[in-house]
């Protein structure tokens, strides 16, 4: 099949899911869809992905690209995605992260991928908010000719925190026994075309976990 985001892609045989407010079907639209309701964080579509399912009934899913130009060794990147908790999802979970690679990442299978993602939150934290936009962020130094990035769960459901979240009153239904999350506005760019608070998504600060928010990159 094609991708519908090209060059954006499922890198295992779990599809990822697009939204969009040009979207003819009304589980797939923006702001309100069979996940919940949220806006864009800038534009009109965001993709869905899932990193956990409730004993695996729910297959996690992985999104992916291939960079338009190759990492240069030694030169240093922000890395940072934006996501938000979908409102039909049970479980929030932590482990939430990005793996680089030279070479492509695409998955003839349904499993979960097991790696060391380079870009992971600085606190690890459980990502529980719905109706808004965080960031994950990180930086990372190039070995030269990394040109594939990837947004998913690599740990095991064992090394995985799960919380359980109540369904909000203004929606109806079953909750989905998943930890489904929405994401969008995804950059890869040099820190030096960057202030340095620019890839600092949160931090530790008189032993409190302080969420900042920061500028969004380019158009």
């Amino acid at each position: 099949a094609v991708p519908m985001a090209a060059p954006w892609e499922a890198v295992t045989m779990n599809p990822v899911d697009l939204y969009s407010s040009s979207s003819k079907s009304d589980d797939f639209n923006v702001p309100r869809n069979k996940y919940g309701e949220e806006g864009a964080k800038t534009g009109n579509n965001y993709a869905g992905v899932n990193f956990f399912g409730y004993r695996g009934k729910v297959p996690r899913t992985y999104l992916g690209t291939k960079l338009s130009i190759p990492m240069e060794a030694g030169k240093e990147y922000c890395l940072k995605f934006h996501l938000s908790m979908s409102d039909m999802s049970k479980y929030a979970v932590n482990n939430i992260g990005m793996y680089v690679s030279k070479e492509t990442m695409e998955e003839v299978s349904d499993a979960n991928i097991y790696l060391e993602p380079q870009i992971l939150s600085v606190t690890n934290r459980v990502y529980n908010k719905q109706f808004s936009w965080e960031a994950v962020c990180g930086t990372y130094t190039a070995e030269g000719g990394e040109q594939y990035i990837v947004i998913g769960n690599f740990a095991k459901d064992a090394d995985t925190k799960q919380e359980t979240v109540r369904l909000s009153r203004e929606f109806s239904g079953r909750q989905s026994y998943d930890a489904y999350y929405f994401i969008d506005d995804v950059s890869v760019i040099p820190t030096d075309k960057l202030d340095e608070k620019d890839c600092a998504c949160d931090k530790i600060a008189g032993g409190k976990l302080e969420v900042t928010e920061y500028k969004r990159f380019g158009t």
